[in-house]
């Protein structure tokens, strides 16, 4: 009795993804994608208002919706600093070696 070995491999192979899009980036999405990392909140707000809105009607009071979603950006922006310093102060992997690495 003989074992026959698979010709086929198993494994799967996927192709490179590609760096860059095949169309150069207009300026409304390097806009969009300015307001997302900087202001994430607010920009969502905005766009799920206009695509929302007309269904919903006018909105009574604006403020009650704009106020806590600034201030949730402005929180955001508060803690992706803390959170860089933070890690840019502790970091030792540019540090030399010398052992005072190891002293906070």
């Amino acid at each position: 009795m003989t074992i026959h070995r698979s010709v086929f491999s198993y494994r799967i192979m996927h192709p490179p993804r590609l760096r860059r899009t095949s169309e150069p980036q207009g300026i409304a999405d390097r806009l969009v994608d300015w307001l997302l990392s900087h202001c994430p909140f607010s920009t969502l707000t905005v766009l799920s208002v206009l695509v929302i809105g007309p269904t919903l009607g006018p909105i009574p009071e604006p403020l009650l919706i704009a106020v806590p979603v600034v201030l949730a950006d402005v929180a955001f922006v508060i803690m992706r600093r803390m959170v860089m310093s933070h890690s840019q102060s502790h970091s030792t992997s540019l540090m030399p070696n010398d052992g005072n690495a190891l002293r906070h």
